[in-house]
């Protein structure tokens, strides 16, 4: 019988809160899992936002490979080949448990059983326990897959008095993490530990890893109080005439259907609006202020809320453990998501099948040498009205590049990593050789230059999309 696979996706977690010095938070259930394990300390994802993020990891294509789009939407090809087909097509079964919010992604199409769950649901007031009843099921027929994904951070996104209503005991003590972005994930390492009780490492392989970081990770005391005045100022109420009108253009009968989407277009328009003037004078505040560049990033971000392709996003945790896996192993060396399935699958013992750009980090798990890739970033949103700065890029272990994605003269920006790893002075006008060099890399990967979504017929309605995007901006992806 085939090992059995619990794949744990804990969304927005950055590598650097996960895992080492700079971490606060207490999590002896994650640390101890690590020291049964092997840890990849330099994993990158390809995109800082969980639609382009996940549908890269599940087929290791790079997103603008995988990702469609239609007015509203963007979603995964169902036309492309995932690992999860292939898993099912060696005789898995495959299980997910994913919030309701993503749902337009397809899993429900990718998985043999889906399962979505509400966006109040956390790992403690219930998602926990489903994990862990599932793990007990006698239908979970073996061997298994079993995609887990976590949405506790995106409580960051509530306004502080609710996270602390709603939240576990352990956000509001102290001690459990300089901040309430740590504190959570001392209180997602609780649930990991009950979870974990209940899988064999000796017949299960555990990974753990994480679809994008974030920013609210890296706040201090006075930053997560400036956060918090931003989500309030944010804060959008329908009226009552738009609530009223609302519910009765969701009656409205199919011939009708091209003045519901008027309608709430224009609702969409009008709340994009608002808090975008609401927002305007925080940003020129800042612009204004004498601050560290990296500092300036996160103000930014917090009153703008654009993702980025800068560390705080795409540095993520990559965790193997059980199955032989070697324990106590930590590898430095810079690897890619897009590694990930295919590395499951030769560690269950799956025949090498060629599916994107895919390579096995066995070798480097069995101590082999292995030559370190760069690796591709792009910015990819949940939707298409999240689409700001459509740059693309390339990282290595000493450089970050990225630039505009259809003019590599525009928004051109090279950091150092190893002397500048909060990405503050850019070096690009300096090191024409190096950004010449990370060209020859973006022109080798795709040769005609074009990274453009493949766009399809639109198949969601404005009603529709507008409800995935009100969860998508109290999630926190970003603000208007």
């Amino acid at each position: 019988m085939k090992p059995n696979v619990l794949f744990i996706l804990l969304d927005g977690v950055s590598a650097g809160k996960f895992y080492g010095n700079k971490k606060t938070s207490v999590t002896p259930n994650i640390d101890s899992l690590i020291k049964k394990g092997t840890y990849f300390s330099q994993a990158i994802t390809t995109a800082p936002s969980t639609i382009p993020s996940v549908a890269s990891l599940l087929t290791s294509l790079y997103p603008f490979e995988c990702v469609i789009k239609d007015k509203n939407m963007f979603t995964m090809n169902q036309k492309v080949k995932s690992h999860i087909q292939n898993f099912a097509d060696h005789g898995y079964h495959t299980y997910a448990t994913f919030q309701d919010v993503i749902t337009f992604l397809g899993l429900g199409k990718i998985f043999e059983n889906a399962e979505p769950y509400p966006v109040s649901l956390k790992l403690w007031n219930g998602l926990g326990q489903i994990a862990i009843d599932k793990l007990n099921s006698k239908d979970f027929k073996e061997p298994w897959f079993y995609y887990l994904h976590v949405y506790d951070l995106h409580n960051m996104g509530d306004p502080i008095e609710q996270r602390i209503h709603d939240g576990s005991p352990e956000i509001r003590d102290k001690k459990l993490g300089s901040n309430y972005y740590e504190r959570t994930i001392s209180a997602m390492d609780v649930w990991l530990g009950k979870i974990l009780q209940h899988v064999n490492l000796e017949n299960t392989l555990v990974v753990i890893t994480s679809d994008h970081g974030s920013e609210t990770g890296y706040h201090d005391e006075e930053l997560e109080k400036i956060h918090d005045k931003n989500i309030q100022k944010r804060t959008y109420e329908t009226g009552q005439i738009f609530k009223v009108s609302h519910k009765i253009a969701l009656k409205f009968p199919k011939p009708l259907l091209p003045l519901r989407k008027k309608l709430s277009g224009m609702y969409k328009n009008r709340s994009h609006d608002v808090v975008k003037q609401r927002m305007r004078p925080e940003l020129e505040k800042i612009g204004k202020q004498k601050l560290s560049p990296y500092r300036r990033r996160l103000l930014e971000q917090s009153a703008g809320g654009t993702a980025t392709l800068h560390d705080e996003r795409v540095w993520v945790p990559l965790l193997f453990a059980g199955c032989g896996v070697p324990s106590g192993q930590i590898i430095s060396q810079q690897v890619t998501s897009v590694n990930t399935l295919p590395t499951i699958a030769e560690l269950v013992g799956l025949e090498n099948e060629k599916i994107g750009h895919g390579i096995s980090l066995v070798p480097l798990i069995e101590g082999k040498k292995s030559q370190e890739l760069p690796v591709f970033i792009e910015y990819g949103a949940n939707m298409p009205i999240f689409m700001a700065d459509t740059v693309i890029g390339i990282r290595t272990s000493q450089y970050k590049y990225f630039r505009d994605k259809d003019d590599p003269k525009k928004k051109v920006h090279l950091f150092d990593l190893e002397n500048d790893p909060l990405e503050e002075n850019n070096i690009a006008e300096k090191m024409t050789e190096v950004v010449e060099k990370m060209e020859n890399y973006l022109k080798n990967l795709h040769g005609d230059n074009r990274f453009d979504y493949e766009e399809t017929d639109e198949k969601t309605d404005n009603a529709e999309a507008e409800k995935v995007e009100r969860e998508l901006r109290r999630c926190g992806y970003i603000w208007y």
